[in-house]
């Protein structure tokens, strides 16, 4: 596996096949009992190849997230364990895979939010609120890794960049994300404020005024 990561980008092929041989040896695993250290990096591949498919199904990694958590002495902690599989991927990638590859293997749950933003960025000649409304769809989430709308994937963004190891990557693959975090606080707010007035009067001018 690491050789292929190494060498090139995966194949379709190859990658189908990876979470065929994964998905046997972790459903074996899983049902004998404690999986031990030998099997956790197992479980972070066979996640974050499975979360980088579109038709992957909401439960389909159920299994990967409880033997990867039987790993760690802490109790379960809702997406905590999400979170960590991913950022330890990335993290694998980063250490193991060519600089020219590195962009094609990462597991990103962010690309949606910053295809969003380019149009965002691109539409701001027609004015920040026609350009937030042009970008985005309010009722619609954005971000699959817990289920997040426009707004909350925003203001939870530059967190979220940290928690999944890809903040060394943002002028390369996320550049448009790069750009959001580096607005002043006023503009992000202004962002916000479009997205979600309720919402938002209650996140920042209610917390205000207290």
């Amino acid at each position: 596996m690491r050789d292929e990561i190494q060498g090139h980008e995966l194949q379709p092929s190859t990658e189908r096949e990876i979470i065929r041989v994964l998905t046997k040896v972790l459903s074996e695993v899983a049902i004998q009992g404690h999986a031990g250290e030998s099997c956790n990096t197992l479980a972070v591949f066979l996640y974050c190849f499975r979360y980088n498919e579109d038709t992957v199904q909401p439960n389909a990694n159920a299994a990967a997230e409880c033997i990867f958590w039987d790993t760690h002495s802490e109790p379960y902690k809702g997406q905590a364990c999400e979170y960590m599989l991913i950022s330890a991927y990335n993290e694998f990638i980063t250490r193991f895979a060519k600089p020219d590859t590195v962009r094609g293997l990462l597991c990103n749950p962010l690309c949606r939010l910053e295809q969003s933003l380019d149009v965002y960025f691109a539409s701001l000649q027609l004015g920040p609120t026609r350009a937030v409304n042009k970008a985005f769809r309010k009722d619609r989430t954005i971000v699959r890794l817990g289920s997040k709308y426009p707004f909350q994937a925003l203001q939870d963004l530059e967190q979220d960049v940290l928690r999944l190891s890809l903040s060394p990557y943002l002028s390369n693959i996320l550049p448009n994300i790069e750009a959001f975090c580096s607005l002043t606080e006023e503009e992000k707010r202004g962002i916000l404020a479009v997205l979600d007035r309720e919402q938002y009067e209650k996140d920042y001018l209610v917390h205000n005024e207290a």
